[in-house]
């Protein structure tokens, strides 16, 4: 099995309380690290193209990250390159460490990216924090995009409809699961090309711009029960049921 897109919620804690976040009130967990060995090694994973960690606040985790790396090392698995995001109101020396693994580990480092979110919202952040990541080459600043098109989940759900011109924007799961399902075959083709998020509960989902609520409604499966080539052949067999 190969993933072209695989997002890591390894947190669900947060140091802030932004009014238009996605996810809704943060909640007071962590993703185990047998979560993410039984969901590599019972798909039996191979190749990650890339791998985003995110929350929750990612730096609030970063144990989670390094037994990423050490399950994939362990395990033979590959992976090309990384991708975080993380608030900037603490970057810990661990965090710093973190990524210089990261980067040592993955093969394919054009397409790696640490970043750091500016926002109105971000009330708090350190520069002297936030430079310690200048270090990094793939460091950059993300800038926040029109709050018009702020996502319909979470907090910004009642943020949007009071502040925003317009509903703000929405999602389609079944565009998702399609693109997950692309160029899926049972018996020849082992490679996603679309987005496989864990949770921290370890449900897959195909999409990661849902709230903490959502993801429940949504997911495909739980990595605890079965495997992802199993999830997906029966999202395939359901979808193709439509048809």
């Amino acid at each position: 099995m190969n993933i072209n897109d695989l997002v890591i919620e390894v947190t669900r804690k947060c140091n802030l309380k932004c009014g238009h976040c996605l996810r809704g009130k943060a909640q007071n967990k962590d993703i185990f690290s047998s979560t993410i060995e039984t969901f590599l090694v019972e798909s039996d994973i191979k190749y990650i193209n890339t791998v985003t960690f995110t929350g929750g606040e990612p730096t609030l985790n970063i144990d989670a990250i390094n037994q990423f790396i050490n399950i994939c090392v362990c395990n033979d698995i590959e992976v090309g390159s990384f991708y975080i995001v993380i608030n900037g109101i603490n970057v810990p020396d661990e965090f710093i460490i973190t990524v210089s693994k990261l980067y040592a580990f993955c093969t394919d480092n054009e397409m790696s990216q640490v970043q750091v979110s500016e926002s109105d919202f971000y009330v708090g952040q350190n520069k002297n924090e936030i430079s310690k990541l200048e270090l990094f080459k793939i460091f950059s600043m993300r800038k926040t995009v029109d709050h018009s098109n702020l996502i319909r989940e979470g907090n910004a759900i009642e943020w949007t409809n009071e502040c925003v011109d317009g509903d703000g924007r929405d999602i389609s799961i079944k565009e998702y699961n399609d693109e997950v399902l692309t160029d899926w075959n049972t018996k020849d083709f082992h490679t996603l090309q679309g987005m496989i998020y864990l949770n921290v509960n370890g449900d897959i989902i195909t999409c990661c711009d849902l709230s903490y609520d959502s993801q429940d409604k949504y997911k495909i499966g739980n990595v605890n029960n079965n495997t992802l080539t199993e999830m997906i052949d029966r999202l395939f067999d359901l979808t193709f049921e439509l048809f």
